[in-house]
């Protein structure tokens, strides 16, 4: 009995040592089959996930957006653009070229937020209330 599983052991023992060899000179086609085979097969309801979702609610999220982006346009706004642009000046003053030209970069960004949003999401991206900001919690 001893003999057998001895046996057993050293026959298991080479065909891993035969398969893992196997797998180690194909490992890109493996690796590629493997890939393919998941994306034809296995995600097929993940990548309909959409198809009878219900729609979702989105004014939370506009009246959120909303109202960052009036502060950014407001008092807020212009605190960041401030700050930045002090500190890309001190930065660039002192040889860190690399935190003043980030520096600058947030201080034109914060100026020209509400246009980089308009470019992106168009010109129907606003909140609730058209005529300022809402409060992002309700109420």
């Amino acid at each position: 009995m001893k003999t057998f599983l001895k046996e057993g052991a050293e026959g298991f023992n080479k065909l891993s040592r035969s398969f893992h060899s196997k797998l180690l000179v194909n490992a890109n086609t493996l690796s590629v089959a493997a890939g393919l085979t998941l994306i034809t097969v296995g995600l097929v309801d993940v990548a309909s996930a959409q198809v009878d979702a219900p729609q979702w609610d989105q004014t939370r999220v506009a009246q959120a957006a909303e109202f960052l982006l009036s502060m950014i346009e407001g008092a807020l706004g212009a605190l960041v653009m401030i700050v930045a642009g002090i500190g890309a000046i001190v930065a660039a003053a002192m040889g860190a070229y690399r935190a003043a030209v980030g520096m600058l970069v947030v201080a034109v960004g914060a100026f020209i937020l509400r246009t980089l949003v308009t470019l992106f999401f168009g010109e129907n991206f606003t909140g609730i209330d058209e005529g300022g900001a809402s409060n992002p919690l309700g109420g």
